[in-house]
């Protein structure tokens, strides 16, 4: 199936008060690309954000709030496959705070002059020997169809993204243009799954208990062969670039989950 053809959405996530209160929905999804109850909630969080007592925009932990349906609770943790059908969150009785879907506009804007660097492809190359996803083989020749991808794309602007990554993350990290160039914040990527990893078709999403395991999320059904594959990824040496690495994988993630399950809000 072709981007651009999708098969018609079947799951439907309310905010609290659900469609009778709001009538449309703030997010909507595919169960084609087999989105289990953990990934939903993962999707979901990436969209919420509560205004605590202080007014200040937290993003809300899964303690605070769950799915229903009309005959069930998803688990956070959960395996189980998300079927076609209607969903809510529910808020936790006794919370005090003010529900908000929260859109995260792009940190990234033109390419300053000199940003790029010619050997980056290089050095990615020696680097590895296969697609970070569909793990085909690299040549020495250089004709495998494997493209050096950025996954902090170079023309991130470092302010904004230290804002996002602080008020969404909750992370006191900041970007540092010589990290954009570095192995660590490159891979090798077929072209296809360079074209949907850069237009935020596929992302990854993190193991509960190891920072480095990553599995991949296709969240349109033309790259849904590539759910649940490992994400293999260049592992930085110094903390701050394994902070801003770890920080990047986690706004793609909110980023792919925003544009590709038509975010909207009934507020």
């Amino acid at each position: 199936m072709e981007p651009g053809f999708p098969p018609p959405k079947d799951v439907f996530v309310y905010a609290p008060g659900g469609k009778q209160k709001w009538g449309t929905p703030f997010a909507t999804t595919w169960s084609t690309v087999g989105i289990t109850e953990r990934v939903l909630y993962l999707m979901v969080q990436a969209m919420l954000v509560f205004k605590d007592g202080d007014g200040n925009h937290v993003r809300p932990s899964t303690t605070t709030w769950d799915i229903v349906s009309a005959t069930k609770r998803l688990w956070a943790t959960g395996a189980a496959l998300v079927l076609p059908g209607e969903y809510e969150v529910r808020i936790a009785q006794g919370y005090q705070g003010d529900f908000r879907p929260f859109y995260a506009p792009h940190p990234y804007g033109p390419i300053p002059d000199g940003r790029r660097d010619g050997k980056f492809a290089e050095r990615v190359r020696a680097a590895n020997n296969k697609c970070a996803i569909t793990l085909k083989a690299a040549s020495s020749d250089n004709e495998d169809g494997l493209q050096a991808a950025h996954i902090c794309p170079v023309s991130c602007e470092a302010e904004r993204w230290n804002w996002q990554t602080q008020h969404i993350l909750g992370r006191d990290t900041t970007m540092d243009d010589a990290f954009l160039n570095t192995v660590a914040n490159g891979v090798l990527l077929r072209a296809d799954a360079h074209i949907a990893f850069d237009g935020f078709g596929v992302t990854v999403y993190r193991h509960w208990e190891d920072q480095w395991e990553w599995t991949v999320i296709a969240l349109h059904p033309s790259w849904a062969a590539w759910s649940g594959r490992t994400f293999h990824l260049n592992r930085p040496t110094v903390q701050q670039d394994i902070d801003r690495l770890l920080c990047q994988l986690e706004m793609h993630f909110i980023f792919t989950t925003q544009s590709c399950t038509d975010f909207q809000s009934p507020f």
